[in-house]
């Protein structure tokens, strides 16, 4: 199984991870990790295609895709939000769209892991017009919404996997 791991933080620890895990499953992989933040780069510049993944995983986190709206959240008005957020699902939408086109393997999309305490605090910004946890919720089901029919896109529950590690 060939595996491109692509994504806007560090990924390089997983390839190795998954390798063995896979063999000690009686399965052969071969990894491709795209260089930092290259995630949308290595699609189009053919360099993912050169390796003819098999799988093709994406995890992004959102802070690092767009620091600067995500910082001063708060400060930001709730038709602003809501802009933010068709802004990245759009981004999403746009990168599935042209690994598609250019790539023959099923696309593994992780999903945003939202951070354990939003910036205005947990109560606050459940009270909050379009919080920060809304936010991240409604990314997540807008991709699993978006994405549902598409037999060439799974969604990796990422943001479970974090709590889990966290014993949250």
């Amino acid at each position: 199984i060939k595996i491109a791991y692509l994504g806007n933080f560090t990924l390089d620890l997983l390839p190795p991870y998954f390798e063995v895990r896979a063999a000690a499953a009686g399965l052969q992989v071969e990894s491709y990790c795209a260089p930092y933040g290259q995630y949308f780069q290595a699609v189009l510049d053919g360099s993912v295609a050169a390796f003819e993944p098999d799988l093709v995983f994406l995890a992004l986190s959102l802070r690092l895709l767009h620091p600067e709206p995500i910082a001063r959240w708060s400060g930001l008005s709730e038709s602003q939000r809501r802009a933010f957020r068709e802004e990245v699902a759009g981004h999403l939408e746009e990168w599935v769209s042209a690994a598609s086109g250019r790539l023959g393997a099923t696309l593994v999309l992780a999903n945003f892991a939202s951070p354990l305490l939003p910036a205005a605090g947990a109560v606050a910004d459940l009270k909050a017009p379009y919080g920060e946890s809304e936010l991240y919720l409604d990314l997540n089901a807008d991709r699993l919404r978006r994405f549902k029919g598409n037999p060439r896109v799974q969604v990796f529950d990422a943001a479970s996997l974090v709590l889990h590690a966290f014993g949250t």
